[in-house]
């Protein structure tokens, strides 16, 4: 999911963003709860993933940005249940 929204935005003016993807990414996948983190801190604000907008010159790519929204919530909701799971796993095991 994360890895394909850094695709959609590759050659997008997001270079920032493919970067931040993919560290989080490539962070989430060795089990490193530094991933998550880094990829909460991406959403809300002014200029945050949330405001990204795919297009092609002044024209919004409409069926690109409604497959990157439906990733870009899908990954939050996976990200949510996997820092729950990471935070309630401790309790399980004490």
């Amino acid at each position: 999911m994360i890895r394909e929204m850094a695709v959609m935005l590759t050659g997008n003016g997001s270079d920032i963003w493919v970067e931040h993807l993919e560290r989080s990414a490539a962070a989430m996948e060795n089990s490193d709860a530094w991933g998550l983190h880094r990829f909460f801190g991406a959403y809300g604000g002014a200029g945050s993933f949330n405001d990204i907008v795919l297009q092609r010159g002044a024209r919004a790519l409409v069926a690109e940005n409604e497959r990157f929204d439906h990733l870009r919530l899908s990954a939050w909701q996976l990200a949510r249940r996997l820092r729950h799971d990471a935070i309630d796993e401790p309790k399980r095991d004490g």
